[in-house]
């Protein structure tokens, strides 16, 4: 499952409310890249707790493309309402089929290559921040290659 933090700038802190969004590949792709539009709303609007909010966690992606979110602000005193999103920061990748995120073909073992090669390291990196983001539930090693498994 994924999550999305919220946590709107500003002296006093603000309060009030956010709604989370999810877009889906399409809608980020008819966006332009991010999730300036439409999108599923996640879970329940939150309260803002000491200016921070997380969204309820969502396992809806199931298909392969890049996922944005959308975090709405309702305002509150001299806190306009406003919207944000982020073509990089707000985005995350998922792909492949049958549960599995992706692959890369690397030479050499995984130790070798993670030590050696930008490339293998700079994925190998990637892989590990979707697997705190709870995007994947496990890494592997096989046939030349380094697998994701969708977490479920």
């Amino acid at each position: 499952s994924v999550t999305d933090t919220a946590t709107p700038s500003g002296t006093p802190t603000p309060t009030a409310t956010v709604d989370f969004f999810l877009c889906q590949p399409s809608e980020v792709s008819a966006n332009g890249g991010d999730c300036s539009a439409n999108g599923t709303k996640i879970g329940v609007t939150k309260n803002l707790v000491s200016g921070s909010a997380t969204s309820d966690a969502t396992t809806n992606t199931n298909t392969p493309g890049k996922y944005c979110w959308r975090v709405e602000y309702s305002g509150a005193g001299f806190y306009n309402p406003s919207s944000h999103t982020n073509s990089t920061t707000e985005c995350f990748p998922v792909g492949g089929v049958g549960g599995i995120v992706g692959h890369t073909t690397i030479s050499g073992s995984p130790s070798e290559s993670a030590a050696g090669s930008d490339s293998s390291q700079s994925y190998w990196l990637f892989a590990m921040t979707l697997a705190a983001a709870g995007a994947i539930s496990s890494v592997a090693w096989y046939a030349r290659r380094w697998w994701l498994k969708r977490a479920v």
